[in-house]
């Protein structure tokens, strides 16, 4: 029986206009009058940027750190662009997996599903997106550009934060639904929650096997046979 439970995420730039927009697209570049951005064909960003906003264009890394990327006990799961360009889909270690972009009140959308398509429920679990913003300030007066996971906050019902840069552009992230933890990768550290001075990119947990603080979501460690959380 599946039980879906809506989960889905916003990226919004600073000052945007709250109206409705039409899409528009291009080959894999989705554009409208607020938003532009291009994905390959595993399903990641390279860019993200808000025409009408005076900030700078967001970058995202395109080797190691590349994102939206879905992981399952630290392992990337692949994906393959589906029936339209927006869609991305995958089916790998007992899990049918799927992303899809759009853009929506000058905002980018972004709806993660998984299905639990083996014969067992899958208990503590880590399932993760890498959301792939270059967060890598190395030098000046690069930096400027660059922007930092300023504030990641899960909270028992719902997600949200902003990434802000230097040149004062902020970018805002939210999700409806919980986000169990959250990680970002350092540059010097073998493991999650290491130390380090620079971050190459930030990491959502949607699914989470280990404790996690009074103030996060519970019960987001198992997917049950046949369950889909979208």
């Amino acid at each position: 029986m599946n039980t879906p439970t809506g989960k889905s995420l916003r990226f919004r730039g600073c000052f945007i206009s709250s109206l409705m927009l039409l899409l528009c697209f291009c080959s894999s570049t989705l554009r409208a009058q607020d938003v532009k951005f291009d994905l390959n064909e595993r399903g990641q960003l390279s860019y993200l940027y808000f025409p009408s906003c005076n900030m700078d264009t967001v970058a995202f890394n395109q080797k190691n750190f590349a994102g939206p990327t879905l992981l399952l006990d630290g392992e990337s799961l692949s994906l393959n662009r589906g029936d339209d360009e927006r869609t991305f889909m995958g089916n790998q270690k007992g899990l049918s997996y799927s992303l899809k972009y759009a853009v929506e009140n000058g905002s980018m959308r972004l709806t993660v599903s998984c299905k639990n398509i083996s014969k067992a429920d899958m208990k503590h679990i880590n399932l993760a997106m890498r959301i792939g913003i270059d967060n890598c300030m190395t030098s000046y007066p690069q930096w400027r550009s660059i922007y930092f996971p300023t504030l990641l906050k899960c909270e028992k019902t719902h997600f949200w934060g902003y990434f802000m840069n230097p040149n004062g552009g902020i970018l805002t992230i939210a999700s409806p639904d919980p986000v169990a933890s959250y990680h970002l990768q350092y540059n010097n550290a073998s493991e999650n929650f290491a130390s380090g001075h620079l971050i190459y990119t930030s990491t959502l947990d949607l699914l989470h096997p280990g404790q996690l603080p009074e103030e996060n979501p519970t019960n987001c460690n198992t997917l049950k046979k046949g369950e889909t959380r979208t």
